[in-house]
């Protein structure tokens, strides 16, 4: 018989011949869904971005959540970004729009939700879809 050296187990013999036994890895299911995920919440508290994955969650919304330095970044699949604008909204995580997003729209810049560059001139930001202005009522008529 012959023995660990280490700990005394018993150890199998083997020819040279004879493969081990090998059980390879079961494939585990990917922790999110695939899809384009698109950032919707940059520069978040790491306390906020517990709150949110809670409020995600339960609004059956996958959640991406990255470091950004000492806050985080939340990315959602495309077809999830209306939803999530609204949540983000509704907790006040977006910087008022009000301000900062009239002045996107009109100067261009940084998205205020997912930080994404803005055109001037845009209503809305190109990756998230956040409103930024209105249109003008001078133009439709």
């Amino acid at each position: 018989m012959v023995q660990c050296i280490e700990c005394g187990t018993a150890l199998k013999d083997m020819l040279e011949d004879e493969a081990p036994e090998y059980d390879p890895p079961k494939a585990e299911e990917p922790l999110l869904p695939e899809g384009d995920y698109t950032p919707v919440a940059s520069d978040v508290a790491s306390a906020t971005a517990s709150r949110l994955m809670r409020l995600f969650r339960r609004a059956g919304i996958p959640l991406k959540v990255e470091a950004q330095g000492y806050n985080m970044r939340l990315s959602v699949r495309s077809e999830d970004v209306p939803a999530a604008i609204a949540i983000l909204a509704e907790e006040r995580v977006l910087p008022e729009q009000a301000d900062t997003g009239a002045a996107v729209a009109a100067e261009g810049g940084p998205c205020p939700a997912c930080g994404a560059q803005v055109a001037p001139g845009s209503l809305e930001c190109p990756d998230c879809g956040l409103q930024l202005g209105a249109a003008d009522e001078d133009e439709t008529t």
